[in-house]
């Protein structure tokens, strides 16, 4: 009996609590089960880390029914087991692609096709706050009306831009050409572009698979396809539109009409390029040799192309088929991450291959890229990517046995600008099994959710969160920018800012040389310590969380507090502190001035040599901080920062990855 009862003990400990976020790859979190089918997940997270996941679940009357759950930061259910009932409305037994996405207020809007309409499939859109009432009336709202079976609309997109008004496009097929569609959403749920919408269509083609992006000022960019020809092989072409918040065609940029985009190349990468324009990646048989490669194009927020006409080329290894790209934009740096897929003539091996790129289509990783999985009988495709603190990460399936997509795993790894990879190959799901349909949604701080349906005949939704540096499960924040103060004649001013995030923070252990000092309200940022002898001292902050949950160490800072009497002894008018330290791209550079005056900022090399100088404008009195990103390339090592007001001078070392 003692036996099976430590064995349950260490099953249980194995296994994550009911409802929370898992940090064991063996077991993701379950975010969906029951009775029949649980399919097609989306995710979306709020600003302050809530995340909503929504299905289509027949587990209840065979019938396709739409159901919302919401987590909260540590991926609790909010709403029981089931999650709330959005529409229980008839749908067809087939399903298309639908979308979910979250306003400013924290709410959930979900967008989907069903036949509740004498049995036509059409468009409806619900929003959905965080306690489960639907906000747009109990059936939410109709965006199109069509009563004959001549038409069908279906695949919506959204997008909710930051001025906190909805978009929604989607693809309407009839007798003529099909046509996209597009309507605009006060946060009340007003249609401003009028009962019908606006409508993109011509009689070049039928017009399908639309993507929405923000561009600037509240506009949006629509990527969308022509084609024509027969639906199963059709000649298809990519054009990028951009509309004005009035509903007005602003202009309409052919991406490629190259032609070879298959029927089956329909929802691509589209990725915003931080000026008002888009990053598009998508693959290709333009040649008719059986080969399909993969492309790059960006468009400019003015309509105008920086790449070549039909795309880059993201490889010249064109030998090989390559498929499925993901990509991540660097806007600062104006750099293209690009992912994909990479297989043998005969497709019995497979691999991921990464490239990086300018905004003109240079290749940087070379003219071939270089390969992240070798070519081999383990099924790999990439499935998402984005931008961390810690590098660029990729989210990717690799089988673990050969030949064989049943049998999957799901890893990470990132990678930064210059080759270096701070970690590879993490698993995030080592329950090797069917698993399809991904989805993902990024939080402000760099962290995702991801979900996905797993299993044979009864499918479940599970999901896991990944943090930027390859962590699993909650994170709990450190404190942030913590610098020490030598105020002669014995006193060490400590000064701090709060968490990342929307979490409470109950209290701060502030430790002294490693050893526990002071428990801290929550509410505090600063504190003083008197009466300290000659020496150097160092600190650091936990922040404790509701629950018992507690942080890593903030940032260390040293301090030396010397006798009045001694020459060296540091003087309190001018100090600052960076942070993180050491840091890849940027820092945040937090400055201490006595008396506000006007103070220079350099940076050396370990031989003196000046780098850079920023001229610092009068300021308040006190701590100042800003956003600090060296103008000059620097490669990895150790450099000095310098800044000096007057007669006062601070020195620091810092290190750049």
């Amino acid at each position: 009996m003692k036996t099976l009862f430590l064995f349950l003990v260490a099953a249980l400990q194995s296994f994550p609590l009911l409802g929370q976020w898992s940090q064991n790859a063996a077991f993701p979190t379950h975010i969906a089960g029951g009775d029949g089918e649980q399919v097609l997940p989306k995710t979306a997270i709020t600003s302050d880390g809530y995340v909503y996941v929504s299905r289509f679940d027949n587990g209840s009357n065979g019938n396709y029914d739409v159901y919302l759950q919401c987590l909260d930061q540590q991926g609790v259910q909010q709403w029981g087991q089931a999650g709330v009932l959005v529409s229980g409305n008839p749908s067809m037994t087939w399903l298309t692609d639908y979308d979910l996405s979250v306003d400013n207020n924290g709410n959930a809007i979900v967008c989907f096709q069903d036949i509740r309409s004498a049995g036509v499939n059409n468009i409806y859109i619900y929003k959905v706050n965080p306690a489960g009432t639907l906000l747009w009336a109990p059936d939410g709202l109709t965006l199109s009306s069509d009563t004959s079976t001549d038409y069908a609309n279906y695949s919506p997109k959204v997008c909710n831009t930051s001025d906190n008004y909805c978009y929604a496009a989607w693809q309407r097929s009839g007798p003529g050409n099909d046509e996209i569609k597009i309507h605009r959403l006060s946060a009340a749920g007003q249609k401003l572009w009028g009962e019908n919408g606006v409508s993109l269509t011509s009689g070049a083609g039928e017009y399908t698979w639309p993507q929405l992006l923000e561009s600037t000022n509240g506009e949006i960019l629509l990527k969308y396809f022509v084609d024509s020809g027969p639906f199963w092989a059709p000649t298809r072409h990519m054009y990028v539109a951009r509309f004005n918040t009035e509903g007005i065609l602003q202009w309409n940029t052919a991406i490629s009409e190259a032609g070879g985009i298959s029927a089956w190349n329909q929802l691509i990468a589209f990725e915003p390029d931080g000026t008002g324009g888009a990053v598009l990646a998508w693959y290709d048989d333009r040649n008719s040799d059986m080969v399909n490669e993969v492309y790059v194009s960006r468009v400019a927020g003015d309509g105008s192309l920086s790449m070549p006409v039909n795309g880059a080329l993201a490889t010249l290894d064109t030998g090989m088929q390559q498929y499925y790209p993901v990509l991540t934009v660097d806007p600062a740096q104006q750099r293209i991450y690009v992912f994909f897929k990479i297989t043998d003539a005969d497709q019995n091996n497979s691999g991921i291959c990464r490239q990086l790129m300018d905004y003109t289509g240079i290749r940087l990783w070379g003219e071939t890229g270089v390969n992240i999985l070798a070519l081999s009988p383990y099924v790999a495709s990439p499935l998402y990517s984005w931008q961390t603190q810690e590098g660029v990460v990729l989210v990717y399936e690799e089988g673990a046995v050969p030949s064989s997509d049943m049998s999957m795993l799901l890893k990470a790894s990132c990678f930064r600008m210059n080759g270096m990879s701070p970690f590879e190959g993490v698993l995030l799901a080592s329950n090797a099994t069917n698993k399809y349909h991904f989805d993902f949604g990024r939080h402000s701080s760099n962290w995702i959710s991801l979900m996905w349906e797993e299993g044979t005949t009864a499918m479940d939704i599970y999901g896991m969160r990944l943090n930027p540096d390859g962590s699993l499960g909650m994170q709990y924040p450190a404190p942030q920018n913590l610098s020490a103060v030598f105020v002669p004649p014995s006193t060490v001013q400590l000064n701090w800012q709060s968490p990342a995030g929307s979490l409470q923070v109950l209290n701060y252990e502030l430790y002294m040389n490693s050893e526990l000092l002071q428990v801290l309200p929550g509410t505090q940022l600063s504190f003083e310590i008197a009466g300290l002898d000659p020496g150097t001292y160092s600190f650091h902050l936990i922040a404790t969380y509701p629950g018992d949950h507690q942080s890593a160490p903030s940032n260390t800072a040293q301090v030396m507090v010397v006798s009045v009497m001694d020459d060296l002894a540091p003087g309190p008018e001018l100090d600052f502190a960076i942070y993180p330290n050491p840091f890849w791209k940027r820092a945040e550079i937090s400055i201490y001035s006595k008396t506000g005056n006007l103070a220079t900022l350099c940076l050396y090399d370990l031989k003196g040599r000046k780098l850079e100088e920023i001229q610092l404008r009068s300021r308040t009195s006190g701590w100042n901080s800003f956003k600090w990103e060296p103008q000059t390339r620097l490669a990895s090592g150790v450099y000095l920062l310098k800044l000096q007001s007057g007669n006062w001078r601070s020195v620091k070392k810092i290190t750049i990855l």
